[in-house]
């Protein structure tokens, strides 16, 4: 049996030292950590990204008008100004410091790029919650939008009110939008327009049948017996020149048409 004197419990400085300077590693390697997969609690980052996609939308647009862009620059800035008030992100403030170019023909992109980089960090949910409701998105459209977009859809509106800009033709459009795109349209509405905020006034369902059946009205009835059929999911993050090159051209109909319900995805979005 051992009788020498019991050794001291305590440590020495220096492994106090190490000690606490591994604590310390630990907690910044587990914030850096945190700040990379996770975002900000309380930023509404799917109206952020919104914000910074119709940036480039408006200024693509305002691009091509005479004096347009040196017109629409200050509502552009404005809006990725709220967005940067909200989120704090290096890359808004990037693009407005962009912004203050004469003209940038990549400023567009490099906002959707942007935008897709906060949806997929942020892990937004892009998909409609149930199997959108075509029958059910026409008699929506026409109480909600109908007014100001027309019956058909085409940016013929039924009051003579002059608005400006004109509402969009949403039959016929000119940009390549996913459905997602329209929806967050919808939701946070237009920058400078008399497009509101539906995000109140629609459920999140009701916004996701009159984008789909806005989708689906493009197109003719399907002709195609052998068509596949995408997945709502899907749909949903597929513009139609997207569709174009999943599936023959003659079949994108077909699966605006019919489609399966959104399949929930291993991250829940």
């Amino acid at each position: 049996m051992h009788s020498g004197a019991p050794r001291s419990s305590r440590s020495s400085p220096a492994t106090d030292s190490l000690r606490a300077r591994i604590a310390t590693l630990l907690l910044i390697c587990a914030c850096k950590n945190a700040s990379h997969t996770a975002p900000d609690a309380g930023v509404d980052w799917a109206h952020v990204a919104a914000s910074v996609y119709l940036a480039g939308e408006d200024y693509r647009e305002s691009r091509e008008l005479d004096g347009g862009l040196d017109s629409r620059r200050p509502a552009i800035d404005h809006l990725l100004a709220l967005a940067y008030d909200e989120s704090g992100s290096a890359d808004v403030a990037a693009l407005r410091r962009r912004l203050q170019k004469p003209v940038d023909y990549d400023f567009p992109q490099v906002c959707k790029q942007v935008a897709a980089n906060i949806e997929e960090r942020a892990k937004l949910p892009m998909a409609p919650p149930g199997k959108p409701d075509l029958d059910r998105g026409a008699p929506v459209f026409a109480t909600a939008c109908a007014t100001c977009h027309g019956k058909a859809a085409d940016g013929v509106p039924e009051i003579a009110s002059p608005m400006d800009p004109p509402p969009s033709d949403l039959i016929h459009a000119e940009q390549s939008w996913r459905p997602y795109d329209m929806f967050a349209r919808v939701t946070y509405g237009g920058l400078e327009t008399a497009m509101p905020s539906f995000g109140d006034a629609l459920s999140v369902q009701d916004r996701w049948d009159v984008v789909f059946w806005l989708f689906a009205e493009r197109w003719p009835p399907c002709a195609r017996k052998d068509a596949a059929m995408l997945s709502a999911s899907e749909l949903a993050v597929s513009s139609d020149f997207d569709l174009s090159n999943k599936v023959p051209y003659d079949a994108i109909a077909c699966v605006r048409w019919n489609f399966t319900p959104p399949s929930p995805s291993p991250d829940g979005r």
